[in-house]
Formats: structure tokens, sequence, C-alpha cells
């Protein structure tokens, strides 16, 4: 990551130096910021709450502070501070971006002022020493002292406020860490014993303690969601998640480790007697960049609250990139173009960016005129969205094209979701409004016959577009229908029935069932009531019915002869899922359609219906005394 991918080093030896290791994965380097004279070894490192600022603390006592920019200081900077604490720093820490404090093997810890260029004042903490300081907010401080215990101080009172369990100091006291997680407010510290410390300061100091290395260990870090610790003893790193169960991974290392420290939220740093080597996690600790300087003590990442926010920065900075891309490629139809799309949202999903995932499919759907595409795309959207006001224009968009797909109750729901996040976003009142005396509003799907649905590939998109929304299709529609016959006589549906009926029955030996039916139609935009004489062909458990409308007209009765999908008479079982309902649905009507058996017989039940219509015609016309039409 091009902002957190940064660590801080302390020197001894012949050149003590504050340096600095940035890079990527192949290629970290050292940049030396500060060096210092022989005998003023760097022990002490810490990095202000906002990362403005770098801290060094040396065996002689010398104190610098580095100004930052982007995490990282320039070679060969001068400092902003430079003080003396008496007798040698071994521990620093920052409470707030402008207060810091240094603690010295006198047993001291000094609260300076970095815009005063002065101390503050002075608490003396430990007897024998003061080896490791941890910030816990801006107004708790923790420090570890050689008389083995952990203590709380209180920095607005520099009282202390909290001592805990007496711990086993490790043997290289100026190199013992203790560090903080705000997130889970835990304080941890490491012991000559292996035993991690482990002080829960959000819920009154709760004291637990686990075995985490075979003897001692001084080192620990914690970073993004995962603590490390490293063994003098055991030469082992060890990666934890925050409950402390069990180790997530581990490795052997060459020898002990002094220090160790996050780069990023995947990557850290262990620094022991051979020098610096690069950590990265993937699925095990894997071993990357080595940096040879025998004379490096001590190493300092981001702060938990700093590698997450750089994360958050690189990963927004990436997201955008991203979409950006994206947005270069919607609108082309080219495959190379769509395979681009595809792998562009892979990316984003996995990285966890489902929400911008979506939208990107959902606009290059909408480009491309694919509704379904879309229409998946932005119900994911919706849902990875939640409910604050930025899903407005989404559950507009989502809702807009419930609309055009002919799903008003399902586009209300969704208008009125943004209605109650943003009432006054557009023009959300009218188009709720519109959609109140829509035809398809609050009807049964079961009495409803769709007859909207000219094309046969319609109703295949209908049943699709139920599959996305995750719902059964229960709609009958109608298959195919035949030109209007006029009669010159009023006909009484029900006597037509009947005589259907019995005619049917002779003629197909009960094979078929006849029923009388009243329901509504949907077709040129309206809803209609209608009634039917149907067809049902009962012994081969056909979802297809023929069907005799009888309808009123000026100058007598008229019939429209049609065929019928019904989707209820198919044997469904009850168990079966909405996406097996739809599944059997698609089968069946693609059987329908191609079925020469379901035309044969539907034209014979035609031709016998009609048989019977003529009949009952000529005896109302002859009881009128009128001829024939």
């Amino acid at each position: 990551m091009a902002d957190s991918g940064v660590i801080f080093l302390g020197c001894g030896g012949p050149k003590p130096a504050l340096l600095m290791a940035a890079g990527v994965e192949h290629d970290f380097s050292t940049l030396e910021i500060v060096g210092f004279s022989k005998g003023y070894s760097v022990y002490a490192l810490a990095i202000s709450p906002a990362g403005e600022y770098v801290a060094v603390g040396t065996r002689a006592g010398l104190i610098h502070v580095h100004r930052l920019e982007n995490y990282r200081a320039s070679a060969n900077s001068l400092p902003l501070f430079d003080m003396f604490h008496q007798g040698g720093v071994t521990g620093i820490a920052f409470c707030t971006d402008e207060i810091f404090v240094t603690g010295g093997i006198d047993g001291r810890i000094n609260v300076w002022s970095l815009p005063q260029k002065k101390k503050l004042g002075q608490i003396n903490a430990h007897t024998g020493g003061v080896f490791a300081l941890c910030r816990i907010g801006s107004l708790l401080l923790a420090s570890f002292g050689k008389d083995g215990l952990v203590r709380i101080w209180d920095m607005d009172t520099l009282e202390e406020k909290f001592a805990g369990e007496q711990i086993e100091l490790p043997r290289v006291p100026a190199l013992t860490c203790l560090d903080y997680d705000p997130f889970t407010g835990l304080l941890i510290c490491p012991s000559r014993s292996g035993e991690l410390h482990i002080y829960d300061v959000k819920s009154d100091f709760g004291y637990r303690k686990i075995s985490a290395h075979k003897g001692d260990f001084c080192s620990l870090a914690c970073g993004d969601k995962k603590v490390a610790t490293a063994g003098l003893e055991d030469s082992t790193l060890k990666i934890w998640s925050c409950d402390f169960e069990k180790p997530q991974m581990q490795t052997s290392l060459n020898g002990g480790v002094f220090s160790v420290g996050w780069i990023d939220s995947i990557t850290l740093m262990t620094v022991g007697a051979d020098g610096g080597r690069i950590w990265h996690l993937d699925d095990t600790l894997r071993a990357g960049v080595k940096i040879s300087d025998g004379y490096l003590r001590v190493c300092r990442g981001l702060s938990c609250e700093l590698l997450t926010k750089s994360r958050s920065d690189t990963d927004r900075r990436w997201r955008d990139s991203k979409i950006r891309q994206a947005r270069q490629l919607i609108g082309g139809s080219d495959p190379q173009s769509q395979r681009g799309i595809s792998q562009i949202a892979r990316q984003l999903t996995e990285q966890g960016f489902s929400a911008e995932a979506s939208m990107i499919l959902a606009d290059a759907a909408k480009a491309q005129d694919r509704v379904l595409w879309e229409l998946e795309s932005r119900l994911g959207l919706v849902e990875n969205l939640g409910q604050d006001k930025t899903a407005v224009p989404s559950l507009y968009a989502l809702a807009d094209l419930l609309a055009k797909l002919k799903e008003p109750e399902m586009a209300f729901e969704f208008f009125d979701k943004a209605r109650k996040l943003e009432p006054d976003y557009r023009d959300l009142e009218t188009r709720i409004d519109e959609l109140q005396p829509n035809p398809l509003m609050n009807i049964s799907h079961e009495d409803t016959l769709r007859g909207d649905f000219p094309q046969p590939h319609q109703v295949l998109q209908e049943i699709e577009k139920h599959k996305v929304l995750s719902r059964p299709f229960t709609w009958p529609v109608v298959l195919e229908t035949k030109k209007v016959i006029p009669l010159n006589a009023d006909l009484d549906i029900e006597v037509v029935c009947r005589a259907i009926s019995a005619r049917i029955d002779s003629l197909f030996s009960g094979q078929l069932r006849t029923d009388l039916r009243r329901m509504n139609i949907f077709r040129s935009g309206e809803l209609s009531p209608i009634s039917c004489v149907c067809v049902y062909d009962i012994a081969n458990g056909s979802p297809v019915a023929y069907c005799l409308e009888i309808r009123v007209a000026a100058t007598g009765s008229e019939l429209i002869p049609c065929a019928i999908f019904d989707p209820a008479l198919l044997e469904i079982p009850g168990s079966a899922s909405q996406k097996e309902h739809n599944e059997l649905v698609t089968t069946a009507w693609t059987k329908t359609t191609d079925s020469s058996r379901t035309r044969r017989w539907l034209a014979d039940v035609n031709d016998a219906a009609l048989s019977v219509v003529r009949q009952l015609r000529d005896k109302a016309l002859a009881s009128q005394d009128q001829g024939l039409f």
C-alpha cells in the first residue's frame, strides 16, 4: 500500500541512527533520517496519533522529534524537538499530537510539549527504570518498569490510576514492548516466562495471561485486527487474532527477535541480531526482503488506528481507480470490454466493495439494455447499501426499473423506502401517485390472465424476471389467440359451457375436463373481467388449457378462442424451492411451445367447441325466426 508501506528503525553499534524502511513487496529500502554519535543507540520510537511526527529516544538520553509527510520522513531532516532525558531514554509515547512522554532508567516519566519545546511535568513511576510506555487514548498512559509492574497513569493529574500483577521482566528490558489495541481495549505485555499478559482496559482492567512462547520474549505489536509476537528464545513469529485462543499462523526464524512492527495490515517486520526481515501474510507467513544490518535494535510501525485509516484511504483510492476503469469500458459491446467489466466487478467484490461492483454491473447492463441483468445488479446494490441517504438514488433507480418491468407493487415499495429516507428527492411523490391506479397493483396472480405477452420469448423473460426476484412464477398467460368470431345471437355462457362439456366428454372419453372460469385479463394496459369455458387435458397433466371467451357485443355475443398456459396445472411439489418451481415452469413452457401433440388437441377441442356454439347459435336464431348469420 502506498501510504502504509513504511516502518521506522532504530540502530545502535558504531553508527546509531533513525532509519525508515519503505517501498513495495519486492523493493523495501532503508533511508537514514538522522544519524547520532557513538553511544547514542536508539532504543525507543513512537509515532504521533495522527501520523504527523516520529519521536526517537537514545541510550544517552537525547530526544528528537521529526516531522512526517504522508507518514514518511525526509533524509537528513532537522529535528523539531531536541532535548535530553537524564540517564537515557528506554521508552517513548505520544499522548496527543502535541504532548509526548519519555521514560528512562532513572525511573521517571517526563511529559513534554512539542509546540512549547519544554518539559511540562514529571512522574516518579517505577523503581529501577521505565522500559516501555504506551498511549491509551489521550488521557491515559501505560508504563512497564524494572519493578515488574504495569501501571496506568491519569495524564490530567499525573497520578496512578491502576497497578497490575507482578510480571517477570524480559532479559533485555530496554527493548521490552507494551502495546494497546484501541478497538478491543486490550493492553498487552510480554514476559521472560513466555506468557502474554493481557489487561482489558474497557472492562475495569480485567486480567488474564496465556502461554505465547517457549521462554523469554520482549516483542509484540498490535495491528489491524491482529497481534504479532516474536520470541527471543524460541525464535518463533506468531500472528494472533484478538481472542488469543491460538495462533492464526506462525513460522520459525533464524534467531531471536528484539522487536516487531506492522508495516501495513498484511505486512510486518522483525528485528533481531541478524538484521531485519519483511514478512507477508498470505495463507501463511511468507519471508520477504531482508535488511542486513546487525545493529538494528527496534522497529515501530503505524498504530492500529493509522493502519486502519491508511488501509481505508488506500483501498478507497484503489476502488475509485477501478470504478474509473470500468466507466471507460461501459457501453462497449465487444467481448474484451465485457470481460474487463466482469473482472473489475469481481475484484471489487473480493476486496469488500460489493455495492460498487453491483453499481458498475447495473450501469453496464443499462447501457446494453439488458434489463434482467440490470435488475439483478440493482437489487444487489440496494441490499449492500443499507438504510441511509446514500441509498436513495439506487432505490429510485431500482423502483424506476421495476415500474418499467410491470412490477408496480415492488416499484411502490422501493419508491416509498426512498421517500422515508429523503422525502424531497426528485419526483418521488409524483411517481408514487402514478402507481396507485396501475391495474396490476394488488391483484391475485392466480386469477389474472396475462394477455400482454404477444411473443413466446416474452413469457420466458417474465419467468426469468421472477427468478431474479426470488419468487415463484404463477401467472396464467395467453399462449395463443385466434380471431374474434362475431355472432348475431346472444348466448348464455352457462348453457354454452354445459353443451361444450357434453360434447367433449363424448368425443374424448373423459380425458378432458370442462369448467366455467371467471377471471380478469390484463391486455392493452387495462384489466377487464372475462368469462371463459375452459377445457383441461387432465389425462396427460398438460399445463395448457383451451379457453373460449364469450363476451357481449352490440350485435350479439362474440367468441374469442385462445389457449392459455397455467403453472397451477403443473404438478409441482409443495416442498419445491422458488428456484426449483421456476425451473419446472421454464421447462414446461419450452416443451409446450414446441409440442405438436398440444397443437393437435387444441385444434381438435377448438373444432368441437365451435361446432357446439354454431349449433346453439342456429337454434337461437331459429327460435327468433331469423336467418343464419
